[in-house]
């Protein structure tokens, strides 16, 4: 057969454009979905444990408050408040995004609160 594609809506409401079949969209969610079957599959193959601390695996945040938070933390948002997103000033840059980590202060002891948080999730 031969694909059809079927477009409907806005792809910006503030210019008009329309959706077409070239049309990106952001993931969202769904990447969660592969970090944490990775994640499962390094478990399993003892490469990392939950109880791990987060700087262990990424070496450059060694000294920071990193060091008292473990991938169980991350992976259930209980790190201490990391926000919901990077700020606009952090770019998607590594550096950067190491540097907001590293100087990163909790607002709640490591595994007291919950707070969704896709920093978290991303490291």
């Amino acid at each position: 057969g031969e694909p059809h594609y079927f477009s409907y809506g806005l792809a910006s409401k503030e210019d008009g454009r329309r959706v077409t079949p070239e049309t990106l969209f952001e993931i969202g969610s769904v990447s969660k979905t592969f970090t944490v079957t990775l994640a499962g599959y390094a478990l399993a193959q003892d490469k990392m444990r939950l109880d791990d601390r987060a700087s262990q695996h990424w070496p450059a945040l060694q000294g920071s408050r990193f060091d008292g938070i473990s991938l169980l933390d991350l992976a259930t948002y209980t790190a201490g408040g990391l926000p919901l997103q990077f700020p606009d000033s952090v770019q998607k840059d590594q550096a950067q995004i190491r540097d907001y980590y590293r100087q990163w202060q909790p607002t709640y002891a490591p595994g007291s609160q919950r707070l969704y948080s896709n920093p978290s999730i991303g490291l």
